[in-house]
């Protein structure tokens, strides 16, 4: 399994059974979903992360992910593609929490977090300054190593739109560590 692999499973190595157990849990067999949700938390709490910056917020948000997951299971058409799908569905809203976020931030006329301090590089409050689906793309490339298309389609767009994300991302990035150069 890569990173790169959507279609990978999240657990366990395929012809596991897990295709039967996502049929189960689409008929509403509570603990087979228990089981799939158990299997597929920690990779989806790295996902969440990414996006929120916040342990607690990444927890909440795959809850979440996994409580939407269970209530819509039954209109899923292909077991098969159960992993991709979950993901699709916690990355979508980990970002729809940034954006949220990000809004009630501004309502609050809060003024912007000053750059960390040169002496200790603080990489999660330098995410923090870039909007949130820059984040997210940023994140998701990085980190994860997903592609464009890839990211394009866990997020919901397209893989040009993807690319001016991560350029607008890494050029502020590349500005908040100059101003640390010239401190």
């Amino acid at each position: 399994m890569t990173a790169l692999d959507l279609e990978a499973p999240v657990f366990s190595a395929a012809g596991d059974g897990r295709a039967e157990q996502v049929r189960r849990a689409a008929a509403g067999d509570a603990e087979a979903f228990g089981s799939l949700a158990e299997r597929a938390w920690p990779a989806l709490i790295p996902l969440a992360r990414g996006v929120l910056l916040k342990d607690g917020d990444a927890e909440d948000c795959v809850q979440e992910a996994l409580l939407a997951a269970w209530r819509a299971l039954p209109t899923l058409r292909d077991p098969e593609a159960f992993d991709a799908w979950l993901r699709r569905i916690a990355v979508r809203l980990a970002l729809r929490r940034a954006r949220a976020e990000s809004r009630s931030d501004l309502e609050a006329c809060e003024p912007a977090a000053p750059p960390p301090d040169p002496a200790s590089l603080d990489i999660p409050r330098l995410l923090a300054q870039l909007s949130p689906r820059q984040r997210t793309v940023f994140y998701l490339s990085a980190v994860e190593g997903y592609t464009d298309s890839e990211i394009a389609n866990l997020i919901g767009g397209v893989a040009a739109t993807v690319r001016v994300h991560r350029h607008r991302a890494r050029r502020r990035l590349r500005a908040l560590l100059e101003t640390l150069d010239a401190t």
